[in-house]
């Protein structure tokens, strides 16, 4: 689990998928609006065609200034696109939960519509 006590070190930390591949760099992060822990980051991916993505931060972990997702680099590529500006509303978080659990954000096998995402239900705070 990432620290709640000084989100602001975890913004511009490298963000780092399976096999330790280099996703890049967290731009933002959200936070629960309850207990401040950190929710999501907003990483910016790809080379010549940047984007922003959410990435779950659920199963993270944190090392030498370095932050380590669950998730694939070509995983957290693909997404879904969401506007960062101006946090998560609850139907974007559950297509993201969604995409995240099932690698696919229209195939939803196993995935239990009525559940709410982690522990990261709720208003979202954005941290910079």
């Amino acid at each position: 689990m990432l620290p709640s006590n000084n989100i602001q070190s975890i913004v511009g930390a490298t963000l780092f998928g399976t096999d330790d591949d280099k996703i890049g760099r967290i731009a933002q992060v959200l936070v629960d609006a309850t207990d401040g822990h950190p929710t999501w980051a907003v990483v910016h991916v790809g080379t010549l065609a940047r984007h922003s993505t959410f990435v779950p931060l659920t199963d993270a972990t944190w090392e030498n200034d370095d932050v380590s997702v669950p998730f694939s680099k070509d995983q957290v590529k693909h997404a879904p696109r969401i506007d960062s500006d101006g946090g998560l509303d609850p139907t974007q978080e559950q297509e993201l939960v969604r995409y995240y659990s099932t690698g696919s954000a229209t195939d939803t096998a196993g995935a239990d519509p009525g559940a709410a995402p982690d522990a990261s239900a709720g208003r979202h705070e954005e941290s910079r």
